[in-house]
């Protein structure tokens, strides 16, 4: 172990590392003169995006490698246990104020202890020194003076440091002027950039509101390039409208207006009527109401589309199949298929998987030359028609 120089230059017991993007564990060097114990060395981090200051725990978040001097160390490294990035790390010295060695009164003594006293004692000082340039104090100028003590704990919480007519300090209560700040006001305060506050605002310029333009009308301009309010401005002067447009603005009433635009009741469009039927709501008729019929072509296979109507007529001239339904079956179509056999008879309907029957027996058909059956249809469901006969009709 060296020996403590006798000459030595003790250095500022602050450093800051600034840690970038990279995440690292150092080391970080420091040229601190004297320290007496690795944990003399103290880190504290601050966090770069939101400015948190958090204390590191000696050996928990960090170690320090030192060098070894007679008494305690000279310069060292400092480790973090876990990589950091994106911080400051702020490296300081801390020594215990203890008194370890004792000299006799009189005959010799070890040069190299004192020199590692002195040196610890010079370092306590340097660190008591950057501290208390740290505090409120009186100025030199104000030598000889002695400032008040604080008041006790009980009478100062939750109140104001303030000064006195004598300058000595006091706690004073908040003043009828002065109010809490509240949570909105607090998110325009911890804005960093007046693009911030002015979004937070809702003052963005091009978005809330218009950037300053040299080029923009003023009132010097109202006459000259742009036209002044005028009750009386009832002519044409500056102005290409079309002549439609002037038509429509000289018409002599709303009548006319709407015959300029072909927007005439019973002509372009129908007038109002509240006994027109809806389709979403209850409504009464008082007059028959009329579906057409539509004429199935016959074939081995018979098509229907129930978006073509609610009644439909075939007849048959062979066996055939009706076909499920094409179009858009809505729940709660019904209406007529009338079938009627040829000359011939005999002719067999058999039916698509959709359609449904009572007890789930197919229809059969009536047989005799020219009969009619009449087949009623109900939309159960997208995929179920319910099918019932009327067999013979005559």
């Amino acid at each position: 172990m060296a020996a403590i120089p006798l000459q030595i230059i003790l250095e500022d017991t602050f450093l800051d590392v600034i840690v970038g993007a990279t995440p690292t564990t150092g080391p970080f060097t420091f040229d601190y003169g004297f320290f007496t114990e690795a944990s003399d060395i103290k880190v504290k981090r601050t966090d770069d995006a939101t400015g948190v200051v958090t204390t590191l725990a000696y050996t928990t978040d960090y170690t320090v490698e030192g060098v070894a001097v007679s008494g305690g160390f000279q310069g060292g490294t400092v480790t973090l246990v876990s990589p950091d990035s994106d911080a400051t790390l702020h490296i300081y010295r801390d020594i215990g104020i203890s008194r370890t060695d004792w000299f006799p009164s009189a005959g010799p003594f070890d040069i190299q202890t004192l020199n590692e006293t002195i040196a610890k004692s010079f370092a306590i000082k340097q660190e008591l020194a950057e501290t208390l340039g740290r505090t409120i104090k009186l100025g030199i100028s104000e030598a000889g003076s002695l400032m008040a003590d604080l008041p006790v704990l009980a009478d100062r919480a939750s109140k104001f440091l303030y000064f006195d007519a004598s300058g000595d300090p006091t706690a004073v209560a908040a003043t009828s002027g002065t109010a809490a700040v509240t949570a909105y006001m607090e998110t325009v305060l911890d804005d960093t950039t007046a693009a911030e506050a002015r979004t937070t605002l809702g003052l963005q310029i091009g978005v809330d509101v218009m950037a300053y333009d040299a080029t923009m009308l003023v009132d010097a301009d109202i006459g000259v390039t742009v036209q002044a309010y005028d009750a009386d401005l009832d002519t044409w002067a500056g102005l290409t409208p079309s002549a439609n447009a002037q038509s429509l603005v000289t018409a002599a009433n709303y009548a006319a207006m709407r015959a300029l635009l072909d927007l005439e009741a019973g002509t372009d469009f129908n007038a109002y009527d509240a006994n027109r039927a809806v389709t979403d709501a209850v409504q009464n008729f008082t007059a028959g109401q009329r579906g057409a019929e539509t004429t199935l072509v016959d074939g081995a296979n018979i098509a229907i589309d129930l978006d073509d109507s609610n009644n439909f007529k075939v007849t048959l001239a062979g066996n055939r199949t009706l076909d499920n339904p094409t179009g858009t079956p809505v729940v709660g179509q019904s209406g007529m298929i009338m079938v009627t056999q040829d000359g011939t008879g005999s002719r067999t309907l058999a039916f698509g998987t959709e359609y449904i029957f009572a007890g789930g027996t197919d229809i059969v058909l009536s047989t005799a030359a020219n009969a009619v059956d009449a087949i009623a249809y109900y939309v159960v469901s997208a995929t179920e028609i319910l099918l019932t006969a009327t067999l013979d009709v005559k």
